[in-house]
């Protein structure tokens, strides 16, 4: 049997007699006997859908809504990302789909929180974790002298998550500009403090072309308690001009990132709301086994940025 506690419905699937150890067969089952099996059944069940279903299910169903943000000042609002970023980070297209796992791996997501496919891969729920594996691939090709280069990497995903959010600004699916530096340890942490402070510098550009008053950034440092890391961080982004202070309030995150964590906020006319986040986590460390391996990542909604301004109906 399973080493958690599984949802009630498993869990009476698995009280009847003969399913008993169904669960651990096909956990236990090679990776393409598991695809082809889950495929048998996909299709089986396809096989059965009413047309009237679909309509039911597109009507009800939050995960393949619409999206409620204008796509044409989104798609504007995209390129305008990327335009902002190209020149320090190398854009690429990423994939909807990512490795089954990657956000459970990696990042401790729970695969709840994740969309799963029958296909040994899931639905992206976040641009960073394809672009750690991007950054882990060409890693991996390098000499040990080439590896002392930073890899600075973008990219837009459209996020699919399985958590249900509340609020007119909470969506099941949208856009996230992620950004990504990846490079090796240096003495006293100067490889993550100036990522960091590439990073919130860089988001701020973008929020602030995109007609934006301002941004405040609020640094924390969960290593330790010691906050003079993080007052460096500060003091380099006041003096680049982007508004920050040291949140040492701040929990959430705790355990996700390894020590300097960001948030973003936008300011304008009297509005002020949440639309980033990042910070250093151990992802490259963990795909290149290879404890020296640094990683900030960090990402911006732009769902929410494309409506900031807007009113709300």
């Amino acid at each position: 049997m399973a080493r958690y506690d599984v949802h009630p419905a498993v869990a009476r699937i698995l009280s009847v007699e003969g399913n008993r150890d169904l669960l651990d067969t096909l956990v236990d089952l090679p990776g393409s006997d598991f695809r082809s099996f889950m495929l048998e059944v996909a299709a089986r069940r396809a096989e059965v859908v009413e047309p009237t279903q679909l309509v039911h299910q597109y009507t009800t169903d939050r995960f393949v809504a619409p999206g409620e943000v204008d796509p044409v000042r989104l798609a504007g609002l995209e390129a305008m990302a990327l335009e902002s970023v190209e020149h320090e980070f190398e854009p690429i297209q990423l994939s909807p789909l990512v490795p089954a796992g990657i956000h459970r791996s990696i990042g401790g997501i729970s695969q709840d929180s994740v969309v799963t496919t029958v296909r040994s891969t899931e639905v992206a729920a976040d641009p960073t974790t394809a672009l750690a594996l991007e950054a882990a691939r060409r890693r991996i090709a390098m000499s040990v002298e080439e590896r002392r280069v930073p890899i600075q990497l973008a990219g837009i995903s459209r996020v699919t998550r399985g958590q249900k959010f509340d609020g007119p600004r909470s969506f099941s699916h949208f856009s996230i500009l992620g950004v990504a530096t990846a490079g090796r340890a240096q003495a006293s942490l100067d490889f993550e403090v100036d990522a960091l402070v590439h990073h919130v510098a860089t988001m701020a550009q973008v929020v602030e072309r995109w007609g934006v008053d301002g941004v405040e950034a609020l640094i924390s440092d969960f290593a330790d308690g010691d906050v003079s890391v993080a007052e460096v961080v500060v003091e380099r982004l006041n003096s680049a001009g982007v508004t920050a202070e040291i949140d040492d309030e701040r929990t959430a995150g705790r355990g996700y990132y390894d020590n300097l964590c960001f948030k973003l906020h936008a300011v304008d006319g009297g509005q002020k709301i949440e639309f980033g986040d990042g910070g250093v986590v151990d992802w490259t460390q963990q795909l290149l086994a290879d404890r020296k391996e640094r990683f900030v990542a960090s990402g911006i909604g732009l769902d929410r940025l494309a409506m900031f301004g807007m009113t709300d109906d």
